[in-house]
């Protein structure tokens, strides 16, 4: 998407990219109940000077460039890890297929890993953009959803059962709280974390709200592909982030008006 846009959170099978402030998320766990009654390598800045790359971009001027690439999996790709709902069968899916570690079999392409280029511009809330986490046939949707700072997240129950949504934070306010079948609570998230949200009663559920404040992010679809467009000119260190497979960096130079290609391998570890 593009980077002057705002992002309302990654839906599954699309690829998602965004604009202005953000932070990052941390780790969590969600509980759930029926109802009673989810290297780098030396750069050259503008003026001939090698410097190591670091976190802190070397930027240029111009229109911006986009980047692109694919994360793909490294070695023969698992098959997809298939659940049976072992309770709320009348609103839980009689299969759920895990969104813990998708690997396309014909391209080894890792759907719903989240790539965002460091200090690409702020990622911030502008108060009209809504945000949400839904808990629908007993599974998060999205997987991920990626959130700017201070930014109200709206946690929805559209399943017909009781859930209980309990998160656990290291930089953000953890919380236990019942939602209600058909309803919703708020919550703000501060600072920038990787948060992990599980339902204990519903252990196969699971997700990851993540809160940065990087501008330039996305979060690959079902073949891993990504693209990140109008990212200012500069040198800059780009990150990917799987919930299984780890994290990688590298570093990028973007240029005017052109396509950087910013691929990963990911292997379990």
């Amino acid at each position: 998407m593009r980077f002057v846009e705002k992002y309302a959170g990654a839906i599954s099978g699309s690829l998602m990219t965004s604009a202005i402030v953000g932070g990052l998320v941390l780790v969590a766990g969600f509980a759930c109940g029926k109802s009673a009654s989810d290297q780098p390598s030396a750069v050259t800045n503008n003026k001939g000077l090698e410097q190591k790359a670091q976190d802190t971009p070397v930027m240029m001027g111009g229109s911006g460039g986009t980047v692109s690439g694919t994360v793909k999996f490294d070695g023969t790709p698992p098959a997809p890890k298939k659940i049976t709902p072992d309770k709320d069968q009348s609103a839980c899916a009689h299969e759920i297929v895990s969104d813990s570690l998708l690997v396309d079999a014909d391209s080894k392409g890792i759907k719903w890993a989240f790539v965002e280029v460091v200090n690409s511009g702020n990622f911030a809330d502008d108060g009209k953009t809504s945000y949400a986490l839904d808990q629908k046939g007993c599974t998060f949707l999205p997987h991920i959803l990626v959130v700017p700072p201070k930014a109200a997240v709206e946690l929805h129950n559209s399943d017909g059962v009781l859930h209980n949504v309990k998160s656990s934070s290291m930089l953000n306010s953890a919380f236990n709280e019942g939602i209600p079948a058909n309803s919703k609570v708020s919550k703000k998230f501060m600072m920038p974390e990787k948060i992990k949200v599980s339902c204990d009663v519903h252990s196969w559920m699971g997700a990851y709200i993540i809160v940065t404040k990087n501008a330039g992010f996305a979060v690959t679809d079902e073949k891993g592909n990504f693209e990140i467009k109008d990212v200012p000119v500069g040198k800059y260190k780009i990150k990917v982030w799987h919930e299984v497979l780890g994290t990688q960096e590298k570093d990028i130079e973007v240029k005017d008006n052109e396509k950087t290609d910013a691929s990963f391998q990911l292997k379990e570890k």
